[in-house]
């Protein structure tokens, strides 16, 4: 048996009522003679239509969609705050692929899956560019699509521009070779530490400039 209190007007003497279904332990809210929402008896609530509130307190640990997509449609920013170092997890089903973090100072972007890579896309007109792609099975090796300028939009492969001159590179080989690349004064000076400098064709060395100066 149910019981209903019912709200009538003078078109409709039921046109809002509250049924409380007790074989089922379940209580449905009607408004326009339409039930609006219902409160199961484990107080699962379902709403025939959108749910308007203010600030919202999720007493559990899961929002679940049954079907569709999750959209968060805000008029102004979305915010999302997690304490314990701002741990964000992105997962397919329950396993981790990617999370976003605060390490001590440094706002830390993981790929969490053992070697997989990390791709840097966007759009070229209709064209899907994989721009960037770190390949973590060899230690993060970087390979861009396209050029790559420090200072300056490339239109070469590697392009850099420093206004303020001097030193613009520098390679080492962290024992016992180096060279830097220097543009100071409309000169560009290639000058390694080591006092040799050498030149060569086909992986043999040709030529030498010793720390003195001489050419061998």
């Amino acid at each position: 048996s149910n019981n209903t209190l019912n709200f009538g007007d003078p078109s409709d003497n039921n046109v809002g009522r509250i049924i409380y279904r007790h074989a089922s332990n379940q209580m449905g809210l009607y408004t326009n003679n339409t039930q609006q929402l219902l409160i199961d008896s484990s107080g699962n609530s379902t709403f025939a239509g959108n749910v308007v509130i203010g600030n919202m307190t999720i007493s559990s640990q899961e929002i679940d969609v049954s079907s569709g997509n999750l959209i968060l449609d805000s008029a102004g920013e979305i915010h999302l705050n997690a304490d314990g170092a701002g741990v964000v997890r992105i997962q397919d089903g329950a396993n981790d692929f990617g999370a976003l973090f605060l390490d001590s100072t440094r706002f830390t972007i993981k790929s969490e899956v053992a070697d997989n890579d990390m791709v840097f896309a966007g759009k070229d007109g209709s064209t899907t560019v994989n721009a960037l792609t770190l390949d973590m099975s060899e230690g993060g090796n970087a390979t861009f699509a396209g050029n790559v300028g420090i200072g300056i939009a490339p239109s070469v492969k590697l392009q850099v521009w420093d206004t303020g001159g001097g030193n613009v590179a520098s390679f080492s080989n962290g024992v016992n070779a180096d060279l830097d690349i220097n543009l100071t004064g409309g000169v560009t000076t290639l000058t390694p530490t080591t006092g040799i400098l050498a030149f060569g064709t086909s992986s043999t060395e040709r030529m030498r400039i010793d720390s003195s100066g001489t050419i061998i």
